[in-house]
C-alpha cells in the first residue's frame, strides 16, 4: 500500500473528502510523484511504479477538485510542468496520460494556471495529441485547450503560431469524427475568434484557409458553424466551397497536421510553423 505524508493514498482516492493537512501533504504527494516519474523515465516501468503514479495522479485530482486553491501550490512548487510532461511520447501508458489530462483539466479553470501554461509554452505538449492519439484523448485535449483559450489571450496566439488552426480545421472538416469532437472544435474556434487581443488575427487566418464568408459563421453557435462547413457557397473573392473542395481541404490540412505534430513539440516560442502561402496552390486549382 502506498503511504505518503502519513496517509495511505488509496484511502484518499476512495474517500476524496478525507480531512488532512493539505499544504504539507500536497508537498509530500508532489515529491512522491516526481520521484516515481523520474524512475519511470529512467526505465523503471514495472506495474508497481505505474500503479503508484496512477494513485498519486488520482489523489492530486481529488484535491484540486475539492480544494481549488491547491492549484496555486502546484504553481508555487513549479509542478504544473510535471503534469503536462505526461503528454510527451516517452509516456506510453495511456492510463497515465488520461489521469494526467483529468488533473490538467481540473487545474485549467484557474486563470493563473492558464497564464503559467502560456509562459512555459506547455500547450505544445497538448496540440500534437489532436493528431497522434485516439479520438477519446483528442476530446480531452480539446477540452483542455478550450479552458486555456477562454482564460489566456497568449495561449490563443501561441496556438496560431504553432499551426494549431491547421489541426483544428482538419478535425472540423472531418465528417468521420464524432459529433462531440467536431462541436468542441467549433466551440474552440469560436472562442479563439472572439478573443479580445488576437481574435481578428485568428479570423483572418481562418478565412485564408477557408473563405471570407466563414467570418460571420465563426461567431455562430458551434452546431451552426458545422452546418455552414457542410453547406456550399461562393465567396466574394470567387472561391467555390463545395463537397469537392471540402474533401481536398480536409486531406491537405490532415497531411500538414501530421507533418506539424512532431515540429510543434520542439517549438521555440517565436517561429510561425505554418506558412499560409501553401494554400495558394490549393485554391488556385
Amino acid at each position: 500500500r502506498l503511504y505518503v505524508g502519513g496517509v495511505f493514498v488509496e484511502s484518499l482516492v476512495r474517500h476524496p473528502y478525507f480531512k488532512l493537512k493539505t499544504r504539507q501533504f500536497a508537498t509530500d504527494l508532489l515529491a512522491a510523484m516526481q520521484e516515481r516519474f523520474d524512475k519511470y523515465l529512467a526505465g523503471h516501468r514495472d506495474e508497481k511504479c505505474v500503479n503508484e503514479m496512477c494513485l498519486l495522479l488520482q489523489a492530486l485530482s481529488n484535491m484540486v477538485t475539492n480544494l481549488p486553491h491547491m492549484v496555486e501550490q502546484l504553481l508555487r512548487m513549479d509542478k504544473l510542468q510535471l503534469v503536462y510532461r505526461f503528454f510527451w511520447d516517452d509516456v506510453a501508458d495511456r492510463k497515465l496520460r488520461k489521469l494526467a489530462m483529468k488533473l490538467a483539466n481540473s487545474c485549467a479553470i484557474n486563470g493563473a494556471a492558464a497564464r503559467h501554461v502560456a509562459q512555459q509554452r506547455l500547450t505544445k505538449a497538448v496540440l500534437p495529441i489532436l493528431v497522434l492519439h485516439s479520438e477519446e484523448e483528442t476530446q480531452d485535449a480539446l477540452n483542455l485547450l478550450l479552458q486555456h483559450v477562454r482564460r489566456s489571450s497568449a495561449v490563443v496566439d501561441q496556438i496560431r503560431m504553432m499551426g494549431g488552426l491547421v489541426l483544428l480545421v482538419a478535425l472540423l472538416l472531418d465528417e468521420r469524427k464524432g459529433k462531440r469532437t467536431r462541436v468542441t472544435v467549433a466551440s474552440l474556434v469560436g472562442a479563439m475568434t472572439n478573443d479580445g487581443l488576437y481574435g481578428q488575427d485568428i479570423a483572418e487566418m481562418l478565412c485564408e484557409i477557408l473563405t471570407s464568408k466563414f467570418r460571420s459563421a465563426f461567431h455562430s453557435h458551434s452546431t451552426l458553424l458545422i452546418k455552414f462547413c457542410e453547406s456550399d457557397h461562393m465567396s466574394n473573392e470567387g472561391r467555390v466551397w463545395n463537397q469537392r473542395k471540402r474533401l481536398e481541404m480536409q486531406e491537405f490540412l490532415s497531411n500538414n497536421a501530421r507533418m506539424l505534430a512532431p515540429i510543434i513539440k520542439t517549438w521555440n516560442g517565436s517561429m510561425e510553423l505554418f506558412n499560409t502561402e501553401l494554400l495558394k496552390s490549393l485554391w488556385k486549382n
